[in-house]
């Protein structure tokens, strides 16, 4: 079951967040909710199992998203 961890509002946004998920080991699964061509707003998932830790990584680096 996977856990949305967090909601990108626009590509570059879901590129930074996903590969700092992914540099910490965590498998992410992106689901495009709003496509358009530059503003497409995204879902970044995890394992529900791994959802606290996915959320405390991005959360300490908030600024770097």
């Amino acid at each position: 079951m996977w856990k949305v961890v967090y909601i990108a509002q626009n590509k570059e946004s879901m590129k930074r967040a996903k590969l700092l998920l992914e540099q910490n080991g965590f498998l992410v699964e992106v689901k495009e909710v709003n496509s358009g061509a530059k503003n497409s707003t995204s879902e970044l998932c995890v394992p529900f199992s791994e959802a606290e830790e996915a959320y405390e990584i991005i959360y300490n680096n908030m600024t770097n998203i």
